[in-house]
């Protein structure tokens, strides 16, 4: 008699894989990040582009126009008084005007126009300075404008026919930062105008 068969074992049950953390598809095998390859050479992050350096005329001419109004400067005050005379001499010739018209005195009109003329002399260095470099402040020129005239007095002493002067300090600074409220001015009323058609 022949032996019955022994039964087949049952099939051993699948596990389902691990879902992976973190992901929107729990039956996904997980994935290793990319590695760049180690030949590969680095990205460098593109950097955002430069604007071109434009000239701006408002500080170039003002920049440019300083150097020979320095040269005129050193020449009216350092030039032997006869020789300066030839602008200079306004001064003493409009004084005799006033006084021969019996409008001022000589003694009075001419220590009074000299002083005027020594703060009209030195607005334009003031003017030049602020509208050449903007931050420039008003004590900043202010200082200039005493520093220059403290060299120029200084010289003078050497020249014998120049003499220096303390008014000279003081106008040639008043002179200064004049030219500097000038533009200082004129930038406040740009702007005003500026912000009145904008609003």
């Amino acid at each position: 008699m022949t032996p019955a068969p022994e039964p087949a074992p049952d099939p051993e049950p699948i596990s389902d894989p691990e879902p992976v953390e973190g992901s929107d598809f729990p039956d996904a095998e997980p994935v290793e990040a990319s590695r760049p390859h180690p030949d590969a050479e680095p990205v460098e992050a593109s950097s955002p582009p430069r604007r071109s350096a434009t000239l701006d005329p408002l500080r170039f001419l003002p920049r440019l126009v300083l150097a020979p109004y320095s040269v005129v400067l050193l020449l009216l005050t350092w030039l032997p008084g006869e020789q300066a005379a030839v602008a200079t001499g306004i001064v003493n010739r409009l004084a005799r005007f006033l006084a021969a018209r019996d409008i001022v005195p000589y003694a009075l009109g001419y220590p009074v126009l000299e002083f005027l003329a020594n703060i009209a002399l030195f607005v334009p260095l003031g003017l030049l300075l602020a509208a050449g470099w903007p931050r420039l402040s008003g004590w900043a020129i202010a200082a200039t404008g005493l520093a220059t005239t403290v060299t120029i007095e200084a010289v003078q002493i050497l020249l014998p026919s120049r003499y220096p002067s303390f008014s000279d300090l003081v106008a040639n600074t008043l002179g200064a930062v004049g030219g500097w409220g000038l533009v200082a001015g004129a930038r406040a009323l740009r702007d005003e105008t500026r912000r009145t058609l904008e609003g």
